[in-house]
Order: C-alpha cells, then sequence, then structure tokens
C-alpha cells in the first residue's frame, strides 16, 4: 500500500497507490475483463482466418483458380476486423468475473477448449462454404459457366463472382 514502508514497496511488485480497496477490486474486474476480451477476439480472428486460408488453398486446388480475389480477402478482413473490435471494445465488466481463480502466469492465453471452438467451427463454416461453391449455382438458380472469368465484365459481375462473394 501506498502508507507502508520503503523496504516494503522496494520488495513487492505491485505498489498501491491508494489504500482504496473498492478501486482494486474494480481494477482486477476490469483486468479480466479485458483478459476475457483478448482471448474471444483471438478465437474469432484464429476462426476467420483458418477458414480463408483453407478456402484460398482448397479452392486452388479443386477449382483451379482463387477462390476469392485480393480485393475480396481485404474486404473480409476489413468487416471481420471491425465486428471484431466492436465485440472487443463493447462488452462491460460483471461481478462474476471475481469469483473465479486468477490466470496462472505460465498459461497460454489459447487454452484447449479455445483450439477445439477454433477447429470445430472452422471445419463447419469450411464445409458451408463448399457446400455453396460446388452446388451454389443451382441453390440461387444462377447460370454458371465454370470457364467464366471472376471479374467484372462490364462493370457487371460474373455469376460465378457473385456465387464465390455469397459462399464466403
Amino acid at each position: 500500500m501506498g502508507t507502508g514502508s520503503d523496504a516494503a514497496k522496494d520488495a513487492s511488485k505491485i505498489v498501491l497507490t491508494k489504500d482504496d480497496f473498492c478501486a482494486t477490486l474494480a481494477t482486477v474486474k476490469y483486468g479480466r475483463n479485458i483478459y476475457d476480451s483478448v482471448r474471444k477476439f483471438l478465437q474469432f480472428q484464429l476462426t476467420i482466418n483458418v477458414v480463408a486460408m483453407v478456402l484460398v488453398f482448397m479452392g486452388a486446388c479443386i477449382f483451379g483458380e482463387d477462390v476469392l480475389t485480393s480485393v475480396q480477402i481485404l474486404w473480409v478482413n476489413l468487416i471481420m476486423d471491425t465486428f471484431a473490435a466492436l465485440a472487443l471494445a463493447t462488452e462491460p465488466p460483471h461481478d462474476d468475473l471475481l469469483l473465479r481463480q486468477p490466470q496462472n502466469r505460465d498459461e497460454s492465453i489459447i487454452n484447449a477448449q479455445m483450439w477445439r471452438n477454433i477447429f470445430g467451427w472452422s471445419i463447419a463454416q469450411i464445409v458451408l462454404v463448399f457446400v455453396v461453391l460446388i452446388w451454389g449455382q443451382d441453390i440461387f438458380e444462377l447460370p454458371y459457366d465454370a470457364s467464366e472469368k471472376i471479374v467484372f465484365i462490364d462493370d457487371v459481375p460474373t455469376n460465378k463472382l457473385i456465387i464465390y462473394t455469397v459462399a464466403f
């Protein structure tokens, strides 16, 4: 505490400047909330990036072309980063955070449950995306030509580009 001796302050790792335990309690609550929010943000970002990497790689192997253009990948990152940042910044702390034990210093920020969630949701999204890529022309009743380019023709997107965009 700030009123302690200089020897105690020098020996400690943390020195509280005020003797207000309520402020210390609020600091712990907000710190744990930030830690949880960062973990959620990382889980979301890793899931989206795993899906994007697998989609681009497998799409090139299966279809022989880029499934997403570089502009589409940039748009996906822009949109996903925006939503993730909003989720990171808007969740208020709750009192239940004070009931759990503190995190171990040596514990990884991404635990086994998070890895299961990342890979589980990635697999589910990849399956859904490939269903739309393979059967999208039938689902959306779009005429589809596999030899068609994935670009805009006369400022109109091709049906292939529409299906690829809807898939992601």
